[in-house]
């Protein structure tokens, strides 16, 4: 890993290649492709290409363009990185993968490879969550600091939306509930203060939903990370064993993941911290961008 980061296989992103969606309109954000493992995958880089880098994985369902309201602010510090998963956002959804935590997991480490990254921290949210511990905890020489958003992996429990997303007839359902007004609503069922859904952020998330193979990558990736009982994949009985010094960050009113995981987590993490957003939901990052981006910024360090 010896060629310099952001040359070593990222190609620009062309409107005439891509379309003008992919590429964000966020001052300071660019878009890039990598492949990985035969791959291609959407990626998103901010900040001084000589700074140190930093990684933001996002959740089920989600993208990097969850990112946005916060990477102009981490990348005044950081080269942020944040990729939309295979089978996510606007990255390849082929068809004969298995989706779930360890192929998130696998590219994570591919696009750090393919960047020249040997070791950076990791920002993880929601269903990211379990993939940051999963790498963590197995790869701990990559990760050098560890943050925890709403994370999921930190116990059972967890929304009965996405349980019953593991029902067989649940995708036929689903193909009716991506109008402007339903996704809109799901949006901001996800927040406290209603009024925080990021502008663009409804049409962005159509889009994904209308690209070649998203409701199986979405469907197959739910159904190995869920069932009708909870959380397939968590790591309590192993929280003792993270290396990291992490931050736990949580909205007191998170509607998808107790924030009793949260607290449990920062308990059972060697030098771990939490911090607690009151008034807020799933989604720090959108109700309280500019704090978040200081929090997450004071303790990297």
């Amino acid at each position: 890993m010896t060629a310099p980061p952001w040359t070593a296989g990222g190609v620009p992103v062309s409107d005439a290649s891509l379309g003008a969606i992919d590429v964000p309109d966020v001052p300071g954000v660019e878009a890039l492709r990598l492949t990985v493992d035969g791959v291609g995958l959407r990626v998103l880089v901010a900040g001084d290409p000589k700074s140190q880098p930093l990684m933001l994985l996002h959740g089920i369902a989600g993208s990097a363009g969850e990112w946005l309201e916060v990477m102009p602010q981490l990348a005044m510090r950081y080269r942020t990185v944040a990729a939309d998963a295979p089978g996510h956002g606007f990255s390849d959804k082929p068809g004969d993968l298995t989706y779930g935590v360890d192929l998130y997991a696998q590219s994570v480490l591919g696009i750090m490879d393919a960047l020249g990254i040997a070791r950076a921290p990791l920002v993880a949210i929601s269903g990211g969550g379990t993939v940051a511990l999963k790498i963590a905890l197995n790869y701990p020489d990559r990760i050098s600091k560890l943050v925890l958003v709403d994370a999921a992996g930190l116990g059972r429990q967890g929304a009965w939306s996405y349980r019953l997303a593991t029902l067989p007839l649940m995708k036929r359902a689903f193909r009716r509930s991506t109008t402007p007004r339903s996704v809109e609503a799901f949006g901001r069922a996800l927040l406290v203060q209603r009024d925080r859904l990021p502008h663009g952020w409804v049409e962005r998330r159509r889009l994904i939903w209308a690209t070649e193979g998203a409701l199986d990558a979405f469907f197959g990736t739910v159904r190995t990370s869920l069932s009708l009982l909870g959380q397939r994949v968590e790591f309590t009985n192993r929280l003792h064993e993270v290396r990291q010094t992490s931050l736990i960050v949580w909205g007191r009113q998170d509607p998808i993941i107790p924030v009793a995981h949260g607290i449990s987590a920062a308990q059972g993490i060697p030098h771990a911290k939490l911090h607690i957003f009151e008034r807020c939901g799933h989604m720090p990052i959108w109700e309280y961008p500019q704090e978040f981006a200081r929090v997450v910024n004071e303790f990297l360090g």
